[in-house]
């Protein structure tokens, strides 16, 4: 079986998409590519296609290698990575946990390298990776890795590569006057798919603060909005942090994310979004770029993008594949929307205030303290809870499996009685932590 099916197959799809195919039409005719094409479109499944099929793994040492400008997405791209399955080892190295470990995981190099740039420059600098026969590299959300602030470390890594037969850039937005490599070809095709960006397939509301109390009228809004997956951005994370300790004073189940947390809390708290814990999470725009969530209902914009591409990376968040999806923005009365949302028809929403209280989801999260590196999969962890927890298979929602611990999604109304049955058992032969994940 070829590459290109067996990606199908591993993925489930029937076939490729459109910006999948000409993407690989287009890597037949140059080897460097650019390609603009909006947010839920297949990118990653499309650069993976070419990459895997026109490298040809030989020996030992780095051969292919992703940058990408944040940890969400290079964890985002090892979770598609790690469905295919492949044959070849591929490693993922970002900032925020400690460099000895992954120290260790390099000392025997992947094939396929996925990197943050300045994670990937420190250990080059340090001698743990060696760049010379890499083949083909990937620049993921080039925008933003082209911009100023990390163009000292993009230099540095292209400076390493020796051996470099092709380029591929990808991003939802097309930005002028970027700071390239001065070793980068620069003369590839461009593929150009902004345009089927569908600005009208999600509704658009404008919410109106009564008295000018944004957070007030926020907080009627998610009341209304209820259980559906939901966005709410701001530009600033002491905003993010305002909002975060607002809900938390009212009892609203949410999660919160800004670039100063640590890796590990940015880590859970999208985990408990995605399956299910929590329907809401306030966030900086790092939510906008490389999160997979599919199922986002709810785009709020608290806070205004005064940028064109932020405004599309926050909208992308919605209406992704065949779903529908809504974007809201408060505003102050009286207050015009920011000039990126002026092209978009907006319709007035009128917040009810209610007097209910806000409902927690059925969904809770159990925090395993074990995982890959102690040989925990998820089968283990099915077996454990259904055998030792007394739950039924249909009662163990999402599981995600990291390194040295496992969180999976359980009745929320379960998860103490759970937790007392199985805080003394062995899992796999090893005595490990059992809580609930905060």
């Amino acid at each position: 079986m070829n590459i290109s099916d067996y990606i199908l197959k591993k993925m489930g799809f029937e076939s490729y998409n459109e910006v999948q195919q000409q993407i690989y039409d287009a890597s037949k005719k140059s080897p460097s590519l650019s390609l603009i094409s909006p947010t839920g479109s297949g990118k990653t499944i499309a650069f993976l296609r070419v990459l895997l099929e026109q490298t040809k793994i030989h020996g030992n040492g780095v051969q292919m290698v992703i940058l990408v400008p944040t940890r969400e997405l290079a964890l985002q791209i090892e979770k598609v990575v790690g469905k295919l399955q492949l044959s070849m080892r591929s490693y993922c190295s970002y900032g925020g946990h400690s460099i000895s470990s992954e120290e260790r995981s390099l000392a025997y190099a992947p094939s396929l390298l996925i990197a943050t740039p300045g994670r990937l420059a420190d250990h080059i600098r340090r001698g743990n990776v060696d760049l010379r026969n890499v083949e083909r590299v990937v620049l993921d959300e080039y925008d933003k890795i082209l911009q100023l602030g990390y163009q000292k470390d993009i230099d540095f890594i292209f400076n390493c590569f020796r051996n470099l037969s092709g380029t591929i850039l990808t991003s939802a937005t097309k930005i002028e006057d970027l700071c390239y490599p001065k070793t980068m070809d620069r003369n590839g095709l461009v593929i150009d798919l902004s345009y089927k960006v569908k600005e009208n397939k999600f509704e658009a509301f404008r919410v109106e603060a009564e008295e000018n109390d944004k957070l007030a009228s926020l907080v009627a809004l998610l009341q209304q909005i209820g259980h559906e997956s939901t966005m709410v951005f701001c530009n600033h994370r002491d905003a993010v942090e305002r909002i975060s300790e607002a809900l938390y004073d009212m009892g609203v189940v949410h999660e919160f994310i800004h670039g100063l947390r640590t890796q590990d809390e940015r880590e859970r708290s999208m985990i408990k979004f995605e399956n299910g814990t929590s329907s809401i999470i306030v966030g900086t725009d790092l939510l906008a770029r490389g999160i997979d969530h599919v199922e986002v209902k709810n785009v709020i914009h608290y806070q205004m993008p005064y940028q064109e591409d932020v405004a599309v990376h926050r909208n992308g968040r919605t209406s992704r594949g065949e779903e529908e999806g809504r974007v809201f923005v408060v505003v102050r009365e009286e207050e015009e929307v920011s000039e990126p949302l002026q092209k978009i028809e907006w319709q007035d929403w009128i917040v009810k205030e209610s007097t209910t209280e806000f409902q927690q989801t059925d969904w809770d999260t159990l925090y395993i303290g074990a995982g890959k590196k102690n040989k925990i999969n998820k089968i283990d962890i099915v077996g454990f809870l259904c055998k030792n927890g007394e739950l039924e298979k249909k009662e163990i929602g999402m599981i995600h499996v990291k390194d040295y611990r496992a969180y999976v999604a359980v009745p929320r109304k379960k998860i103490k009685p759970l937790i007392r049955k199985i805080s003394r058992i062995k899992i796999k032969g090893k005595k490990v932590l059992f809580d609930r994940a905060y």
